[in-house]
């Protein structure tokens, strides 16, 4: 069980973002089972770790989640529309039927001309919704996108080696960049 509920925890996130890690506590909920949780939509929640955590069916819908840990994690039927994820590592999560409708995955530009990417290398991806997404230097060597919608979404500089991708949804230009990107690595 979580020390505190999911409420209070995430309120002392909040402190500890607002003060620059001097007060409160960082949102630590590793290998957790959350798939009853309340809805955690307009939230801050960057640089929190849910590393191996199932939040199957969580609903982060307009969140600020940057530079968060999410490896591993049951991410399934999950929604993040319009929610800026940068700088996000999602390696080796399950996002099956998630919805990143007009989501923000592109690097995190930080101060002084440095940037953090997004890692979705490993993923399964399956049916999952990215559409509008700005999905620009997403790392997503070797997940599954298979059926995945990537309509409108930005993909330029994205890497897609070794992903597999039979019956991915995607204009012309999208799939000839994808092709290429699985050919080069």
């Amino acid at each position: 069980d979580l020390v505190q509920p999911l409420p209070e925890l995430v309120k002392d996130h909040m402190v500890w973002l607002s003060s620059d890690g001097a007060k409160g506590s960082r949102l630590e909920i590793d290998f957790f089972d959350l798939r009853q949780a309340p809805p955690m939509t307009s939230s801050f929640l960057s640089m929190m770790k849910a590393q191996g955590t199932t939040l199957y069916g969580m609903n982060f819908t307009d969140s600020q989640i940057q530079v968060a840990d999410f490896k591993d994690a049951d991410l399934r039927h999950t929604k993040f529309n319009s929610t800026d994820l940068r700088g996000t590592d999602f390696s080796g999560a399950n996002f099956a039927n998630a919805d990143f409708t007009n989501a923000h995955l592109q690097p995190l530009e930080l101060e002084g001309g440095g940037q953090v990417g997004t890692s979705l290398a490993r993923t399964k991806c399956c049916f999952v919704d990215f559409s509008g997404a700005d999905l620009r230097q997403v790392n997503f060597t070797e997940a599954n996108l298979a059926s995945a919608n990537l309509m409108r979404a930005k993909i330029e500089g994205a890497k897609f080696k070794g992903a597999k991708v039979s019956g991915i949804r995607v204009t012309q230009e999208q799939q000839e960049y994808i092709s290429k990107s699985i050919d080069e690595g």
